[in-house]
């Protein structure tokens, strides 16, 4: 599949991925439960996966 983007659209998604990476690392970070934290590491993972695709690399803090 390919998706055809404007500068301004890939540049606000990058944007949109990152709030969402720095939600997820902070939950990460906060969560006791094993299962979750591997569910929100697989998420993660995905977003990293999704963000290089648009072109931007993520924060440079690696989930734990």
């Amino acid at each position: 599949m390919t998706l055809d983007v404007s500068e301004q659209e890939r540049d606000f998604l990058s944007e949109v991925l990152e709030a969402k990476y720095a939600s997820l690392l902070h939950e990460l970070h906060h969560t006791d439960t094993r299962e979750y934290k591997d569910l929100l590491k697989q998420k993660i993972g995905l977003l990293e996966g999704l963000r290089s695709k648009v072109g931007a690399p993520l924060s440079a803090e690696t989930p734990s």
